[in-house]
């Protein structure tokens, strides 16, 4: 007897995943095509990523960097300021009486306050400078390659840019009534600013180890940031007691 081969009445289908078909749909697509139209596609696809990630990092309120932004950047740019022993600015800045405007006048108004603010630090500081609005009143900025003179310099160029801005309104423009309300309570706009300037010297033991790098990266920036921030509050305490 000769054994034979039983042939099943219904092969058995085997399911596609929605994943597959995913797949399956973009290499039918690639077959149809060039190498110079999947070329175009690749950078296609790799722009959008690129806006994307933009927008993902961009603060909502101004045309500054939000806190992911920050936060993913400074300690890339700070580790450049340690590798090449170029001295790193921090900035902490203080949006002065934005409670005033939400709680007395509107939100809205706050929020065009944060954005004029964000328009003169752009103005204010070079480009290529890290420049963020983390969170309410509180901005930050970071300048690799600034001296202690020149962050300074732009410390008091920045809170005299805001004044002369504020100044300078017309009443044409759409936050002039703020400014008008803000004189008739005695309420005086402005910024805060603190910095601190990290310089490298020879006696600075900077790791060669990456893990190690990164962890000395992260704990100097930290230190920086901290000191700027109580630097700023001493600022905002001067400025208040000139007021008065």
């Amino acid at each position: 007897m000769t054994d034979t081969l039983t042939v099943p009445d219904q092969v058995p289908q085997v399911e596609i995943t929605e994943k597959q078909k995913e797949i399956n749909g973009v290499v039918k697509e690639l077959a149809d095509k060039t190498p110079e139209q999947v070329a175009e596609m690749i950078l296609a696809d790799r722009e959008r990523i690129a806006k994307l990630e933009q927008l993902v990092e961009t603060d909502e309120k101004t045309p500054l960097l939000n806190e992911r932004g920050w936060i993913n950047r400074t300690p890339v740019e700070f580790a450049r300021g340690a590798h090449h022993r170029e001295p790193v600015a921090s900035f902490k800045i203080d949006l002065d009486k934005l409670k005033y405007i939400n709680d007395k006048i509107s939100y809205d108004d706050g929020d065009k306050y944060l954005k004029l603010f964000g328009s003169v630090m752009l103005a204010t500081f070079r480009k290529g400078d890290i420049l963020s609005h983390r969170s309410g009143d509180e901005f930050y900025a970071q300048s690799v390659g600034m001296s202690e003179e020149r962050a300074e310099a732009v410390a008091a160029e920045l809170s005299k840019n805001m004044e002369d801005v504020i100044n300078l309104q017309m009443p044409e423009n759409d936050f002039f009534p703020v400014i008008q309300a803000a004189a008739r309570d005695n309420v005086q706009l402005g910024a805060s600013v603190g910095f601190q300037v990290k310089e490298w010297s020879a006696s600075d033991n900077i790791p060669s180890n990456r893990a190690d790098f990164e962890e000395y990266v992260n704990y100097e920036l930290s230190k920086n940031n901290k000191q700027a921030d109580r630097n700023m509050q001493a600022n905002k305490k001067a400025r208040r007691v000139t007021r008065e």
